[in-house]
C-alpha cells in the first residue's frame, strides 16, 4: 500500500525506479548525440511523457537489423508520445530480398545491423525528432518506403532467413533502329545525309484505291487532300472520268463513289483551280474535242454543276495545254493553250461570283522612250505580249500574272513574263541565257512558294529532266537548291502540288513511259517560305 492509503497495484513499480530509468534514458542520449532531444507530445513540458534520443542518421535508422541486435529489438519499442509501453515479442516475418541499387537514391548498407541513438538500448525509434525532422524540412534525403518497410518486416519468427532472390535488371526499352533511307528507282539504299538548305525527294509510301496511271492530269489541294480530276490513262486507252483523293497525312487513296450532278466528260490537258471548297475546271479534251465549258466540283457535296453563261457575252474559245491561276477574290486568270489549229497568247479573266468572262488586250508593245517598238525588238522593255505558247506554267503574284516556258511546237522558252494586270503590260523579267545551263521547259509543272517559283521536271527541248530549278521573284535571277536524296526519273505532263512543307509529284510520262508513282520533295528549311509575307514584284 502507497503513502496515500491506496492499495499497491500488482505489477506497479515505486517511483524510484521510474526516476532511475529517466536518468538511464537521458545519460544515454547525451552519450549517443550532441543534439539536446526534444518531446514530441505537448506534454513533455510538465514532465508527464519521457522524451527520446535524437538517432544520428535517418539512413541508419532505417537499415535492416542484424541477427545479434534482433533479439534486443524483437524485446520493446518507443511509441510516438515517448511513453515506454510493455515488452512486447513482435512475430518473425522474413527477410525481403535486397534491393537493386539506383543512381538516383543513396547507397544504403547492405549489412544487416541497425543503428539506434545508442547501440545498448533495447529500443528504436519510430519517427524522427526534431533534428530529424527539420532535416526533412530544409529538403534533406528521406528514407525511402522500401526500406521502411523492410526493417518492419525484418523480425522473423524463429531467426530463419531465406536465401536472398538473384538482383532484377531494369527493363530498359527496345532500341529503334535508324529507318533506312527511302529506295530510289535503282533500288539503292545508299544514299548520303541532306543537309537541312537542301531539298530532298524520295518515293512517297501510298496505299488505298489509287486513280489509274495517268498524264496530262490535274491534282488540286483542298483542305488535307489532293482531288485528281482527268487524265489520259494507258490502262484504260482513254481518259480518267472519275474523282480520286489522296490524303496527305494517311497517305491514303480513295475513289469517291457518291459523285452526283452534271460532270465533265473524260478529258486530259485541262486546268483545275481551287476557290474555297469548289474546284472550277476549265477546257480540256480528248482526241480531237476541245472544250470551253467551266464545270464546278463542290467537295463537300461531291456534286458536279455546269453554269450557264450568258451567250452573248464574249467569251474565250475552246482550248487545252493552257494555264489557270487564282485571282482573290473569286475570279481565274487563263492565259494561252492551244484550240487545235494553233498556239494561243491571249488572256481571259472569268468571276466565279458573277459567270462572266472578260478579255485583258495589252497596248501596244514601246520601248525604253515611249516609242512603239517592234515585237521582238532588242529596244523592246515593255510588252510585246509573250509568244504563242502550251504547256507551261502560270500563277498570279502581287496582282501580277507570272508566265514561264511552255513551248508551242517549234521552239521551248526560257523566259519569265509577267503580265501587271492593272496596267495590262507585260514585262519580261528574265536573267541573261546562262550558256553553261538551260533553263527551257515544257510540260513540267510548278508554283510558287514565297519569293521562290519552283519549276519541276518537264522538257528541255532535248529530253525530260528530274531536278528543280528555283527562281527569286524578288531579285529576278535564278537560284541553286541542292535536290538530295533519290530524284524521280525525269518526265513531263506530270501534276505537282506543294502542302504541308512537301511538293507531291504524281504520274506523267517521258514518251514511252507511263508513271503510276508518287515522289515527294521535302522543302526542309525553305518550307519556311510559305509562311512570310506576300511579296511585292517591282516592275520597270
Amino acid at each position: 500500500m502507497t503513502s496515500s492509503g491506496e492499495p499497491e497495484r500488482e505489477g506497479a513499480r515505486p517511483q524510484q525506479d521510474d526516476d532511475d530509468d529517466r536518468r538511464s534514458v537521458r545519460s544515454m542520449a547525451v552519450g549517443s548525440s550532441k543534439t539536446p532531444s526534444t518531446s514530441l507530445h505537448p506534454r513533455a513540458a510538465s514532465g508527464t511523457t519521457r522524451t527520446l534520443p535524437t538517432p544520428p542518421d535517418l539512413a541508419s535508422a532505417f537499415s535492416r537489423p542484424s541477427p545479434s541486435t534482433r533479439s534486443a529489438s524483437e524485446s520493446t519499442f518507443s511509441t510516438s508520445s515517448g511513453l515506454q509501453e510493455s515488452s512486447t515479442t513482435m512475430p518473425a516475418l522474413p527477410n525481403p530480398p535486397p534491393l537493386a541499387p539506383s543512381s538516383s537514391q543513396p547507397q544504403h548498407s547492405s549489412s544487416p545491423s541497425i543503428s539506434t541513438a545508442n547501440s545498448s538500448s533495447n529500443s528504436i525509434s519510430r519517427y524522427p525528432t526534431s533534428s530529424s525532422s527539420s532535416n526533412l524540412r530544409s529538403g534533406g534525403p528521406a528514407p525511402p518506403t522500401s526500406s521502411i518497410r523492410s526493417s518492419r518486416s525484418s523480425r522473423v519468427e524463429g531467426g530463419a532467413q531465406p536465401s536472398p532472390k538473384p538482383i532484377r535488371k531494369p527493363v530498359m526499352p527496345k532500341q529503334i533502329k535508324e529507318p533506312i533511307v527511302p529506295w530510289n528507282h535503282a533500288g539503292s539504299t545508299d544514299v548520303p545525309v541532306a543537309k537541312t538548305s537542301s531539298l530532298y525527294c524520295s518515293l512517297t509510301p501510298m496505299y488505298g484505291f489509287p486513280p489509274p496511271v495517268l498524264k496530262a492530269h490535274t491534282s488540286t489541294l483542298v483542305g488535307d487532300k489532293i482531288y485528281v480530276i482527268g487524265g489520259a490513262s494507258s490502262s484504260k486507252g482513254g481518259c480518267f472520268g472519275g474523282v480520286a483523293t489522296f490524303n496527305i497525312h494517311t497517305m491514303r487513296w480513295d475513289q469517291l463513289k457518291d459523285v452526283k450532278g452534271e460532270s465533265p466528260p473524260p478529258i486530259r490537258a485541262h486546268t483545275s483551280t481551287a476557290i474555297g471548297h469548289t474546284i472550277w475546271v476549265f477546257g480540256g479534251g480528248d482526241e480531237m474535242t476541245y472544250s470551253a465549258d467551266m464545270f464546278a466540283f463542290n467537295t463537300l457535296t461531291h456534286t458536279w454543276s455546269l453554269p450557264k453563261l450568258d451567250p452573248s457575252s464574249p467569251q474565250p474559245v475552246p482550248r487545252r495545254a493552257h494555264s489557270a491561276s487564282f485571282l482573290a477574290p473569286s475570279s481565274l486568270v487563263i492565259f494561252g493553250g492551244g484550240d487545235g489549229h494553233t498556239a494561243l497568247n491571249d488572256t481571259w479573266i472569268f468571276d466565279t461570283s458573277t459567270l462572266t468572262w472578260r478579255e485583258i488586250i495589252s497596248p501596244p508593245a514601246r520601248d525604253e522612250n515611249g516609242e512603239v517598238g517592234r515585237e521582238g525588238g532588242d529596244a523592246v522593255k515593255r510588252g510585246p505580249v509573250p509568244d504563242r505558247r502550251g504547256y507551261h506554267s502560270g500563277h498570279v503574284v502581287d496582282g501580277k500574272l507570272v508566265i514561264f516556258g511552255g513551248g508551242n511546237g517549234q521552239k521551248t522558252f526560257d523566259t519569265v513574263e509577267v503580265l501587271d494586270l492593272k496596267t495590262k503590260v507585260w514585262h519580261n523579267i528574265s536573267p541573261p541565257p546562262d550558256p553553261s545551263r538551260s533553263r527551257k521547259r515544257a510540260y513540267h509543272a510548278a508554283m510558287v512558294i514565297g519569293n521562290l517559283l519552283f519549276v519541276v521536271g518537264g522538257h528541255d527541248s532535248k529530253q525530260y529532266q528530274s531536278d528543280i530549278l528555283c527562281f527569286d521573284l524578288r531579285r529576278k535571277k535564278w537560284t541553286t537548291k541542292h535536290l538530295a536524296g533519290n530524284l524521280y526519273p525525269g518526265r513531263g505532263y506530270h501534276s505537282s502540288t506543294f502542302a504541308d512543307g512537301r511538293i507531291f509529284i504524281l504520274g506523267g510520262s517521258d514518251e514511252t513511259t507511263f508513271f503510276s508513282d508518287m515522289w515527294t520533295i521535302d522543302l526542309g528549311a525553305s518550307a519556311g517560305l510559305a509562311f512570310l509575307p506576300p511579296i511585292m514584284i517591282h516592275l520597270d
